[in-house]
Parts: structure tokens; sequence; C-alpha cells
């Protein structure tokens, strides 16, 4: 399930993208990911400071184009930006972390 963060951080990066009008045939997106609730290594029921990381996002080659107004294959492509969040932010883990 998507989030509402990972649309409007896929919509970000392609607005970015374009606003630049930088012909990129890929990229990657990083994102800041909470990691509460993701270190179970670690006692953190004291810990009162933020827990963050960076998740890259590879993006593959013409996720980030698209026309200023939103057509079908504008909209499938934020979904498809969208969904490589998610899939991100949800396989970041401990090994990822301490890697």
């Amino acid at each position: 399930i998507l989030s509402t963060n990972d649309v409007l951080t896929a919509l970000l990066a392609i607005g970015m993208h374009e606003a630049r009008g930088i012909p990129a045939p890929s990229g990657e997106l990083i994102m800041a990911v909470n990691l509460r609730g993701r270190l179970h290594s670690l006692e953190l029921s004291s810990y009162i400071g933020n827990l963050v990381t960076a998740g890259p996002v590879p993006l593959p080659p013409n996720s980030l184009s698209c026309e200023c107004e939103m057509k079908q294959d504008d909209l499938q492509k934020v979904a498809q930006v969208a969904s490589l969040i998610r899939q991100q932010v949800t396989s970041i883990d401990e090994q990822f972390v301490w890697k």
C-alpha cells in the first residue's frame, strides 16, 4: 500500500526533474526513512532523538520524465516511482543500517 508521502515524494521528484530541464535517462532518489521499529537489536525505549537513515531509491530510465499536465502515462509514472519508494522504504532493516 502506498502512503501519501510516497506519492507526494514521487510528484516532487518528477516536478523537480522537469523544472531543471535536465534530460536524465535514470537517477536515484534519496529519501529519509524512520528507523524506529526497525532496529530490534538496540534498546531504544530511552532514546529521545530522531532515528533516521537515507534510503536510496534507484529509478529506472525515463521514470522521471512527464508532461506538466498530468495524463494517463504521467499518472502511471507517478505510481511507478511511488511504488519504488515504498519498496525501498519497507526493505530498510538492521542489515541495511549496519552495512
